[in-house]
C-alpha cells in the first residue's frame, strides 16, 4: 500500500471515530456505534419537584429572540403524533404519568449509565431543569439497556441511583423495569443507539426526535424554541 492509500485509510478511521463520539452508544450487547438513520399526591409532589412556583423562568418569554438554525434530517427527525402515555416510578418510588405534563415541553430521554455521550449531555439537561419552569426532563432508564441484555431490575436501579446521587442531578429519572416504555417508543422511532430523546410539546404531541447527544445548553434551547412553534 503506497503512502497516499495509507493517508486515505487514516482519514477514514478518524471520520468514523468522530461520528461515534457525536451520535452516541449502540443499544446492542456490544458497544458498537449508533448511526443517524398524577391525580394523586405523588403527582402533586412531582409537579413541585419539576419547578412549579419555584421562581424558574418561562421558556417562551426567555427564548423569544432565540434564532433556531436546526436542520431536519441532521439535528432531528419530525414525528408529529400524539404521545403514547405511560406510568413509571422514579428513584424515590413516586408514580409519574407522562400525560400529566401536557402543559409543559418534555424531553423524554433514553439513556444508560455506561454510555459516555449520555453522561456528557446530562449537565446540560440539569441546566435546563434548573432554569425553566415549563420544561421537564424525564430520563428513562430501561433495565435491559442498562444491563446490556440483563433483566435484574433491582441491580439496574442500584446502578442508576448511585450514578445520579454521585453526580448530584435533580431532574426526574424514571425506571423502565420491564422495558415496556422503551419498546413503545422504539416502535415510534427505532432507537439504534443512545442517547435518544423525544421532544414533546405542551399540547401532548411528539414533535421531534433527537438521535444523539445534546452538545450544550443552547442547543437544547433551540429544540425548546422549535417545539413552541
Amino acid at each position: 500500500m503506497n503512502r497516499k492509500a495509507y493517508i486515505v485509510v487514516a482519514l477514514f478511521v478518524v471520520f468514523v471515530a468522530s461520528m461515534f463520539m457525536y451520535t452516541g452508544c449502540g443499544k446492542s450487547d456490544d458497544t458498537g456505534p449508533n448511526t443517524f438513520p398524577d391525580p394523586s399526591n405523588t403527582v402533586g409532589e412531582q409537579a413541585t419537584q419539576d419547578g412549579v412556583g419555584d421562581g424558574r423562568k418561562n421558556s417562551e418569554e426567555e427564548l423569544s429572540d432565540l434564532k433556531v438554525d436546526l436542520v431536519e434530517g441532521q439535528d432531528y427527525m419530525t414525528i408529529d403524533r400524539e404521545l403514547e402515555d405511560f406510568e413509571l416510578v422514579d428513584l424515590e418510588g413516586n408514580k409519574v404519568v407522562l400525560s400529566d405534563y401536557k402543559d409543559k415541553i418534555v424531553f423524554l430521554n433514553f439513556w444508560a449509565t455506561w454510555c459516555p455521550p449520555c453522561k456528557a449531555e446530562m449537565p446540560h439537561m440539569q441546566e435546563i431543569h434548573d432554569e425553566y419552569e415549563d420544561v421537564v426532563i424525564l430520563a428513562v432508564n430501561s433495565t435491559s439497556l442498562e444491563l446490556r441484555g440483563g433483566s435484574d431490575s433491582k441491580k439496574a436501579k442500584e446502578k442508576v441511583a448511585k450514578f445520579i446521587k454521585d453526580e448530584g442531578y435533580t431532574f426526574t429519572v424514571l425506571l423502565d423495569s420491564d422495558d415496556k416504555v422503551m419498546d413503545i417508543y422504539n416502535s415510534i422511532y427505532p432507537m439504534i443507539g443512545i442517547p435518544t430523546t423525544f421532544i414533546i410539546d405542551k399540547g401532548g404531541t411528539i414533535r421531534y426526535v433527537r438521535p444523539g447527544i445534546f452538545i450544550d445548553k443552547e442547543y437544547m434551547e433551540k429544540f425548546i424554541k422549535l417545539a413552541q412553534q
